[in-house]
């Protein structure tokens, strides 16, 4: 994170406003602290909490609505992964009860009286499973980290697990106490925080001293901050000159070929469900780049168009190398390399730009 991002959050560094003056200004306030527990982690947690039959039959279940039926078999498809179960009779007696949000001990009542051969235990086993792999999603699935799903997955627990509901407690009391701490102040409070959330997590997963930490601090820093005018300005002539020498747009090569492939499967006259689309089996699948693992094409935008550009770029970093100094982008040189990029002086610039 701290490698990838423009701007650092979290332990880093805060954030904050800033204006363009006439004078440089920088008068940080009192900064606000929030915290919350990483993601992944709550996640491993709350299915650990589910494997257990008394945490289950304290919470509702939804069938998960990104699974489909194909040949017989009942997918989930998230991320790089897919996984299948077979779509047999007490599957498809899952995905019709579990429409919508059913308590898990009525679905599992109602299946008890549907398949009498089954006993209680063998299909409670069975539904467990639906809910480790994601098929079935529960009320205490983590879906957005906020009081209100905390609050439940205490509720839950404190009727099932009285010790980890506790413990789950004393994790967001130490959360409190570190947001409460000066920025900067915080170390002790820090520590216990951690160590009230290492203290519940799922056994095996916690040995790893170089982890990233199971919490996320984002730190908000109010005041004023006054970047100079003429610093504003530099900035203005930067991003006019990126604009100015960017090539006239055209679409990806990889989406050319795309569409050349719908074209040649579907015509031109025929709507397609994106789903269909999209699904490697029943369509096309993704673009080569929007898969797990990327083929970065080496064709670019518009490569036949740019040839023009990526020649006089050429040119003239052979020339600042030859000279050993360095590559000034003077205002004829941005009106050449504008020129040759097709750029049209009276196209709209974008509304803002990533310098």
């Amino acid at each position: 994170r701290a490698a990838a991002r423009p701007t650092p959050f979290g332990l880093f560094a805060g954030v904050g406003t800033a204006r363009f003056g006439s004078v440089a200004k920088a008068e940080p306030g009192t900064g606000e602290v929030a915290v919350r527990l990483d993601g992944a982690w709550l996640r491993r947690r709350v299915l650990a909490w589910l494997g257990e039959p008394a945490v289950r039959r304290r919470v509702d279940v939804v069938l998960n609505d990104l699974c489909f039926v194909r040949d017989g078999r009942l997918y989930l498809r998230t991320g790089a992964q897919e996984q299948s179960v077979r779509d047999n009779a007490l599957v498809g007696a899952v995905r019709e009860r579990a429409r919508n949000p059913v308590p898990y001990a009525d679905l599992l009542g109602s299946l008890t009286e549907r398949f009498p051969a089954l006993d209680a235990e063998r299909l409670d086993g069975q539904l467990a499973g639906l809910l480790q792999h994601g098929f079935l999603l529960t009320s205490i699935t983590p879906h957005r980290i906020d009081a209100p799903l905390l609050d439940g997955i205490e509720a839950v627990l404190g009727g099932a697990l009285p010790d980890d509901a506790r413990a789950l407690r004393d994790i967001r009391a130490a959360c409190a106490r570190h947001q409460d701490d000066p920025p900067g102040l915080g170390g002790d409070s820090w520590q216990d925080a951690l160590d009230a959330v290492r203290r519940l997590d799922v056994p095996g997963t916690g040995d790893d001293a170089h982890a990233r930490p199971p919490l996320h601090v984002d730190l908000h820093v109010p005041g004023e901050f006054v970047v100079p005018e003429a610093v504003g300005r530099e900035v203005c002539r930067y991003a006019a000159a990126i604009w100015e020498i960017t090539p006239q747009w055209t679409t990806l090569a990889y989406m050319r070929d795309y569409r050349e492939r719908f074209i040649e499967r579907y015509g031109t006259a025929c709507a397609v469900p994106l789903g269909d689309l999209v699904d490697p089996h029943r369509g096309l699948g993704l673009p080569s780049e929007y898969g797990a693992e990327p083929v970065y094409a080496r064709s670019g935008p518009g490569d036949e168009a740019d040839g023009p550009r990526r020649a006089m770029i050429g040119e003239l970093l052979q020339e600042a190398v030859l000279s050993g100094g360095d590559l000034v982008l003077t205002d004829e040189v941005v009106g050449r390399l504008g020129e040759v990029a097709g750029h049209d002086p009276a196209a709209a610039p974008p509304r803002s730009l990533e310098l």
